[in-house]
C-alpha cells in the first residue's frame, strides 16, 4: 500500500519549523548593553541653508569693493558703514565740479548799468502831485470839534 508522500513533508517542514522556534538565539546576533561611541561613518545626504533676513545693498554710483569693515555673520546698526567703495566716475565727476567752482570764483560777469535818473525825476514829480491833491483833500473835510 502507497503512502501518500504530501502529508509526511508537510509534517516534516512544520516539525523543522518548530525546532527553530526552541528558544535558542541566533548566532549571527549580538546583543550589548547601550551607550555611547564615536561613530567613524559619514554619511552625505543633500540639503540646503537659507537665511532668516537678507538685505540689499547698493551703491550711488558705479563702484568697486576697497574694503569690507565687518566680519560674516556679525550684527550691524542701522546706518552702520559696512565696506568702502572706489568709484572712478565719482571721483572724475568730484574733480570736475570743484574745477567749476573753482573757475566760477574767477570769472567777473558784466551787470549792465542803466541810467534811471530821468525815470527818477518823473516818479517825484508825480509823489509830489499826488501828495499835494491828497492834502487839498483832506483841508475840505470839516473838523467835528
Amino acid at each position: 500500500m502507497k503512502r501518500p508522500l504530501l502529508p509526511v513533508a508537510v509534517a516534516a517542514v512544520a516539525l523543522g519549523l518548530i525546532a527553530g522556534c526552541s528558544g535558542e538565539q541566533d548566532p549571527r546576533v549580538e546583543v550589548a548593553p547601550v551607550g555611547r561611541a564615536t561613530v567613524g561613518e559619514v554619511v552625505d545626504a543633500p540639503g540646503s541653508v537659507t537665511a532668516r533676513a537678507t538685505a540689499a545693498l547698493t551703491a550711488p554710483a558705479d563702484a568697486v569693493v576697497t574694503e569690507v569693515l565687518v566680519a560674516d555673520g556679525a550684527q550691524v546698526e542701522a546706518g552702520a558703514e559696512l565696506v568702502r567703495l572706489a568709484s572712478p566716475s565719482a571721483d572724475a565727476a568730484l574733480r570736475q565740479a570743484l574745477e567749476a567752482q573753482r573757475t566760477a570764483g574767477r570769472t567777473a560777469v558784466p551787470a549792465p548799468r542803466a541810467d534811471l535818473s530821468p525815470l527818477q525825476d518823473q516818479v517825484d514829480a508825480a509823489a509830489a502831485a499826488s501828495l499835494s491833491a491828497g492834502r487839498e483833500a483832506a483841508a475840505q473835510i470839516p473838523d467835528p470839534a
